[in-house]
């Protein structure tokens, strides 16, 4: 396993609050390390496709082995209406935690509102689209998800393993 790795970007698009991210990594000599990162809050822009970033820059040379995502205060009144995806910017590895959640084809998503800590890894077991069925959405682990659908996201959160 390679013990060097290069600086690494990561951004969250689409989403409001404090970025957290935590890493199971190796380092040389090989041993498991979690390590945290925070990235700065900011607002949705309402209405802007462009929508919004948030950098976390990994200068450590380590290799990353699991990844989990935490947004933190996230706060936004429709979920249906956000995208977030996770991207190293370094690799072009692009994530989708997840994407217009409740929207099939062109229909409208799910209107819930979010408002808590939601937290991303591909071995969380809640489910996101059903969890929207509340309202406020709770907070809590999910899994990562795709567009239209509440299936695991394609590709997962272990694309990232090894970078």
């Amino acid at each position: 396993m390679p013990t060097s790795t290069v600086a690494k970007t990561f951004l969250s698009s689409s989403v409001v609050a404090g970025l957290a991210l935590a890493a199971s990594v190796v380092a040389a000599p090989a041993q498991a390390l979690t390590m945290s990162y925070s990235g700065s809050g900011f607002s949705i822009p309402d209405n802007n496709p462009t929508g919004v970033s948030s950098n976390i820059v990994i200068s450590d040379n380590l290799t990353i082995s699991d990844i989990t995502v935490t947004l933190n205060n996230l706060t936004h009144s429709f979920i249906g209406d956000l995208i977030a995806t996770l991207t190293n910017v370094d690799t072009n590895t692009s994530v989708s935690l997840f994407n217009r959640v409740g929207r099939v084809g062109s229909g409208f998503g799910n209107s819930s509102d979010l408002g808590g800590n939601y937290g991303f890894n591909d071995a969380f077991t809640g489910d996101l689209w059903i969890a929207a069925n509340s309202n406020p959405v709770p907070s809590g682990g999910y899994f990562p998800t795709g567009a239209d659908s509440a299936a695991l996201a394609s590709p997962s959160l272990s694309a990232f393993d090894g970078q």
